[in-house]
């Protein structure tokens, strides 16, 4: 299975980001080479779409994992003290 991520840093508030980020009928007009995105059954967590791209090929994909906004920021934000404390401790290793 092949995962993609991506960090991209965008200015706005939480709110319309994440709506942005989760309207999959908007993919095409934020994704230039999208044409279309159907959604085939479900809905957040085992979701199908069929994603239709400009050169004529297409894909399923199915969501194997959903957070709502709060979750997300939640997990962000543990991640984010998880990573401090890891640099602390690599720190004091080395003097």
């Amino acid at each position: 299975m092949q995962i993609l991520e991506i960090d991209k840093r965008v200015k706005g508030d939480m709110e319309t980001i994440w709506e942005i980020l989760t309207d999959m009928k908007s993919f095409s007009e934020t994704a230039p080479d999208i044409v279309r995105v159907e959604h085939l059954s479900g809905e957040a967590l085992g979701m199908v779409k069929r994603i239709h791209h400009k050169s004529g090929r297409s894909w399923e994909e199915e969501c194997k994992e959903s957070e709502t906004m709060h979750q997300y920021i939640e997990g962000r934000k543990w991640r984010e003290v998880a990573m401090q404390i890891g640099r602390s401790a690599a720190s004091e290793e080395f003097n």
